[in-house]
């Protein structure tokens, strides 16, 4: 099973690490491409296999002495949950450093300034799900054993 594990705990790194060079590629260009979420989405998605897998072993169907590694990938997806709070909670930060209180200061702006303020929400949570990729992708490749 352990061997299953580290495979997974590799495609899911292989998986964090793309995701997070096209995040990084499209926050460089100053345009949170809908590929780049895609890619975000779709590490997520191996995050989550390889912790499931990761906490089933640690319940004790994996062999022992390996529990360290079992928690990396648990590790990876409790890093993914919080950069996903951080991710809402930019939106607040954004709008809250214009000196905007509600939605209805939002939909005072003119229209051209609400696409701006959109696209400055989007590309701080862009920003924050690839540096959370980038350190999931770490997390990942010690519970494969890279390291």
């Amino acid at each position: 099973m352990t061997t299953t594990y580290e495979l997974i705990c590799w495609i899911a790194a292989v998986a964090c690490l793309a995701a997070a060079i096209i995040g990084a590629i499209a926050f460089r260009s100053g345009f949170a491409h809908p590929k780049a979420w895609l890619a975000i989405r779709a590490a997520q998605g191996a995050i989550v296999v390889a912790a499931v897998l990761g906490a089933f072993l640690i319940a004790g169907l994996g062999e022992s002495g390996y529990g360290l590694a079992y928690g990396y990938s648990l590790m990876a997806a409790a890093v993914s949950f919080a950069a996903e709070q951080l991710r809402l909670a930019s939106a607040t930060s954004v709008v809250g450093r214009l000196g905007i209180t509600d939605s209805a200061g939002v939909n005072a702006l003119p229209a051209d300034e609400q696409e701006k303020l959109a696209r400055q929400i989007a590309l701080r949570e862009l920003g924050v799900e690839t540096v959370a990729l980038f350190v999931c992708c770490v997390l990942l490749l010690r519970a494969a054993g890279a390291f």
